[in-house]
């Protein structure tokens, strides 16, 4: 890649990056609940969704969404979000070792619930951002977004759990 076009994205993408807004602190109802969601629960619930989607049984362990989201939050933030969300029940824990120290995780179907919430009010912008182009080009953004976030996400697993 050429210095000019390095230059150029460093410009675009805070950009794009900051376009889509992150509430610090909201309250979601659902159902008869309503779940106050601070920063990182967001990417908590979004991490468990990803790897769970990726692994052969529906969960992943507590340890690699942890290495994940310390990408932007401190393990303290990590820690009370599981919590949280393990309580309010939109996060199903299990112990693997006698010991407890790996543990399975997994969304319930009120933190799936939670997280359609979340997704939605982030496709609000996502629409918002792609009004400005035609039809074919949206799907050609589309495609270049799903091979950037191909490489990103296996960057960030490979940085985060070490994997080759």
């Amino acid at each position: 890649m050429s210095e000019h076009s390095l230059d150029r994205l460093g410009d675009l993408f805070p950009k794009l990056y900051y376009f889509f807004p992150v509430s610090t602190r909201r309250i979601i109802k659902l159902e008869k609940e309503a779940i106050t969601i601070t920063e990182p629960m967001d990417a908590v619930l979004w991490m468990v969704k990803l790897l769970a989607d990726e692994s052969t049984n529906g969960q992943c362990f507590q340890q690699d969404v942890q290495a994940l989201v310390r990408w932007w939050y401190p393990q303290a933030s990590f820690s009370r979000s599981l919590r949280y969300l393990v309580r309010a029940g939109c996060i199903e824990q299990s112990v693997v070792t006698a010991d407890a120290r790996k543990n399975w995780l997994n969304l319930t179907p009120l933190g799936e619930n939670l997280l359609a919430n979340l997704k939605s009010e982030r496709l609000d912008f996502i629409r918002i951002f792609f009004d400005g182009f035609s039809i074919k080009e949206q799907e050609q953004l589309v495609r270049l977004f799903e091979q950037l976030s191909r490489v990103t996400w296996a960057q960030m697993k490979k940085q985060s759990l070490n994997i080759s």
